[in-house]
């Protein structure tokens, strides 16, 4: 038992390895033109940002490109699947916990701020609107 354990050890290493190279991914279902968005975290910037991809994984596509240390992380295709509505901490300034809700056309142009300061929220498109949703509260003085 204990020599088939210490077979494993390498195999399990490995496999642990491969496990971080992959990095953090957060993904939205596909909008009504079949692309999936997500987030990428890329740790030399300590950063992450939007990209979009066809359900086989071909047709790659950075949507959001996020300065060092700040985060565009959770995105959410409109119902009709022209726009992506996206958190982002862009206009933090390193001291506040402030992100905002942004909408931007399925190709990455064309970015709209929906909220200015508003604490942790994050984008939740439903039939009729877009429904930001407020995780935590925004600090003292803020509205």
């Amino acid at each position: 038992m204990r020599k088939r354990f210490l077979q494993l050890v390498p195999v399990l290493a490995c496999l642990a390895l491969v496990l971080l190279a992959v990095g953090l991914a957060y993904a939205t279902f596909p909008g009504t033109n079949g692309r999936i968005s997500f987030a990428r975290f890329f740790p030399d910037t300590n950063s992450l940002s939007i990209f979009s991809v066809r359900p086989n994984g071909s047709g790659e596509q950075q949507l959001t490109f996020d300065a060092p240390n700040h985060a565009s992380l959770f995105s959410d295709w409109s119902p009709d699947g022209s726009r992506i509505a996206f958190d982002s901490d862009r206009f933090n300034n390193g001291t506040d916990d402030i992100v905002d809700i942004f909408t931007m056309k399925a190709d990455g142009s064309d970015i709209i701020q929906l909220t200015s300061h508003a604490g942790f929220l994050v984008a939740d498109w439903q039939p009729d609107r877009l429904h930001p949703r407020k995780l935590l509260p925004a600090k003292p003085g803020r509205s």
